[in-house]
């Protein structure tokens, strides 16, 4: 008789903020983040690492009241990351619209992830519209679906829960 042994394991993954270019200051690694539209839907003035740079009391980027359905702003973690919720922090409590989280791995070909939000009403906000995500992205995409955004307050700070 010829026995086969067949062993089934699991890796336990951390989910974490911590994990590489979730949270703290990232300036000089992940993510790059860039913007899309005319209308210019955060201030292109003050350089997006402020965004990343782990201290929610410098940035004074904005989204000004013309920011068109449609338009995004991308962030690239240069390799496949699973990501499944993210916290945004801004300096007043007002509502910025509806939103999308999208996801792609050619910068081209998106993937809406979870449902839409409400980005903001509060200064700070989880957003778990990705919390089903079990996919690998490298580039993941928040893209205006409806309503208003407001010139105030300031948005302060991204964080990212990745998979690690």
């Amino acid at each position: 008789m010829n026995l086969v042994n067949s062993f089934q394991y699991s890796v336990a993954v951390s989910t974490s903020y911590s994990n590489p270019g979730g949270s703290g200051n990232r300036t000089s690694g992940i993510p790059t983040i860039t913007q899309s539209g005319a209308s210019n839907p955060m201030n292109a003035s003050v350089n997006f690492f402020q965004l990343k740079d782990g201290n929610k009391a410098t940035s004074n980027i904005w989204m000004p009241n013309g920011c068109a359905n449609g338009e995004w702003l991308k962030f690239d973690f240069s390799t496949a990351k699973v990501i499944n919720e993210i916290k945004f922090y801004q300096s007043g409590a007002q509502t910025q619209g509806v939103w999308q989280w999208e996801g792609s791995n050619d910068n081209s070909t998106w993937t809406s992830i979870g449902s839409t939000f409400t980005l903001g009403g509060a200064t700070t906000s989880t957003i778990t519209a990705l919390s089903a995500n079990t996919t690998a992205f490298r580039y993941y995409r928040m893209k205006k679906i409806s309503g208003s955004t407001n010139q105030s307050p300031y948005a302060l700070e991204f964080e990212f829960k990745i998979s690690a």
